[in-house]
């Protein structure tokens, strides 16, 4: 799971607006302890490594069906410029 947390995905671009998030944020967030009672630290970060995954993998999907989605459109405008040269 290392090798993902340092990859750059341009969410702005992907999700057209700013998200107050991103999972490298997850992969990186920092609490502070407390000296009597708290958080369990390692309970913390395990959910913070699975939250940043999960969420990264469904930034990866979407990155997925936006590509595939402009193909289509490309594919799609191909089809519409044949269809009226065949005319």
């Amino acid at each position: 799971m290392d090798e993902t947390k340092d990859i750059e995905i341009d969410l702005v671009t992907l999700m057209g607006e700013e998200l107050p998030v991103a999972p490298k944020d997850v992969y990186h967030a920092k609490f502070k302890g407390k000296v009597f009672g708290g958080y369990n630290r390692v309970e913390v970060d395990a959910f913070l490594e699975k939250t940043a995954a999960a969420f990264e993998a469904v930034v990866r999907k979407l990155a997925e069906a936006a590509a595939e989605n402009e193909d289509m459109r490309a594919q799609a405008a191909a089809a519409r410029e044949l269809q009226a040269s065949l005319r």
